[in-house]
């Protein structure tokens, strides 16, 4: 298993491992380690690889390990869902007033005491 994308990510937007290092902070052997897996890259090294290679943080990661993309239809229904989540919230703050029907079973069901 690939420990990152780094070599394919660089190879692709037709970048040399030393303008890596140098943009990096590090020896082209230090980015040459990172590429072979030897060498874990850090948060704040992921950011700046992102940058360097115009790549989201996470496209660094292996496929397996990426967030799957939603589709404009998945994203359309999730914020629909959202919205109707929000509404509910929002609704259970101000609940409807009672019936009479309803307000007549709780009466029903308290004690005589809490009447």
């Amino acid at each position: 298993m690939e420990k990152n994308r780094l070599r394919e990510l660089r190879k692709l937007k037709k970048v040399t491992q030393s303008e890596i290092a140098e943009k990096l902070g590090v020896s082209q052997a230090q980015v040459a380690r990172i590429e072979a897996g030897i060498n874990d890259i850090n948060t704040e090294q992921m950011r700046k690889l992102a940058e360097i290679l115009q790549v989201k943080p996470y496209e660094l990661l292996p496929l397996e390990e990426q967030p799957d993309v939603l589709s404009d239809e998945e994203k359309e229904i999730l914020q629909m869902i959202r919205k109707s989540s929000h509404s509910n919230r929002a609704n259970n703050n101000n609940p409807p007033p009672q019936t009479e029907a309803k307000a007549d079973i709780t009466k029903q069901t308290q004690s005589p005491k809490e009447r």
